[in-house]
Formats: structure tokens, sequence, C-alpha cells
């Protein structure tokens, strides 16, 4: 059995591995802190929108926010018009893993 050939550009990756691991964790940091930051302002009721495997990341900040007794609800954005009490939710939280997710941008029309 032939071992695979790694080339040059597959060799010069790896070399850069933990150098672009330690940027990434440093970018993280920064992100996590600024998170943290926005979390710490919201007071008031909130709604998150989120759909498919955003789902898992609105569930998780819901219970987050729940901690600090802010009342949350998490919804996908083809229910968010028929939500009867919205006008009581005075933040709007939308996630969405791929930044252009079509339901995201019109729950916040």
């Amino acid at each position: 059995m032939k071992k695979h050939a790694y080339t040059e550009s597959g060799e010069i990756n790896f070399s850069k591995l933990k150098e672009r691991t330690l940027l990434a964790n440093d970018r993280m940091d920064k992100w996590a802190e600024e998170t943290a930051w926005i979390i710490s302002k919201i007071k008031e009721p909130t709604i998150i929108v989120a759909t498919g495997g955003s789902v898992v990341v609105a569930k998780y900040l819901k219970e987050v926010l729940e901690r600090y007794r802010i009342i949350c609800e998490v919804v996908e954005p083809r229910t968010i018009n028929y939500k009867e009490n919205l006008n009581s939710f005075k933040n709007l939280i939308c996630i969405s893993y791929s930044g252009n997710t079509n339901g995201i941008s019109n729950a916040l029309e």
C-alpha cells in the first residue's frame, strides 16, 4: 500500500496549525467577552429567533438568561408573526450560523 504524499500546501498548513489554533482561540475569547457584555445589558423579556442547528444555541442562551431571571422564549422564524404576546417582549435576538437565513431576515422586518 502506497503512503499518501502530502502536497507542499498541506505541509504548510500543518506547520501553521498551532499558530492558527492560537489565533482562533484569541478571537473566540474576544467574541466571548463581547457576548458576555451584551448579555449583561439584557434586563427585560427577550424573544430569541433561531432555526435549524442554531436552535441549540438559542436554547442554551435562554437557559443562561433565565438564570438571571430574564423571561425568554425561543421561536422559529415562521412562527414569530403569529405570537400573541409579541409586544410584551422588549428584546429580540436572532441567531443564524450562516448569517443569511431568509427566515431570520424576515423576522427582523
